[in-house]
């Protein structure tokens, strides 16, 4: 773990963080980091979908008692 990102919480988010920052992913050259975001989302029961531009998209259904919040979005180029 560097020490940047040491003692940041929540833990969890920080550590996949770092994972996904270790991947090389120059602009078009995302493979690396599309394969391990839809493995991500098969090991941790997270839906996801491909658009027809290679993007994936994961999709978390909200979470009992939170159906009324708002729609959270997230985005990374």
């Amino acid at each position: 773990m560097s020490d940047v990102l040491r003692g940041l919480e929540p833990r969890i988010v920080w550590d996949i963080f770092e994972r996904i920052s270790a991947i090389p992913r120059c602009s078009k050259k995302e493979e690396r980091v599309k394969e391990f975001l839809e493995a991500w989302a098969k090991e941790n029961g997270v839906g996801f979908q491909k658009d027809g531009v290679g993007n994936v998209i994961l999709i978390r259904e909200a979470a009992p008692s939170c159906e009324g919040y708002p729609t959270l979005m997230m985005q990374g180029h």
